[in-house]
């Protein structure tokens, strides 16, 4: 997981704890290293389907 807040809250932890899921932070910049499907296929395929959407809401 990445090191944004609300995946550190205690309910969070918690819960992850109680379905026996291990957890690992990422630090913070090494996305790119880590999940190259988020930033080489996901960020872009999310930036088309917005562009697409922002077009066919226009028209």
């Amino acid at each position: 997981m990445d090191v944004v807040a609300f995946h550190k809250t205690p309910a969070i932890k918690a819960k992850l704890r109680e379905l026996g899921v291990i957890t690992a932070m990422i630090p913070p910049g090494c996305t790119s290293l880590s999940q190259p499907l988020d930033t080489a296929i996901n960020k872009p395929a999310k930036g088309m389907r917005s562009e697409a959407t922002e077009e066919y809401v226009a028209d």
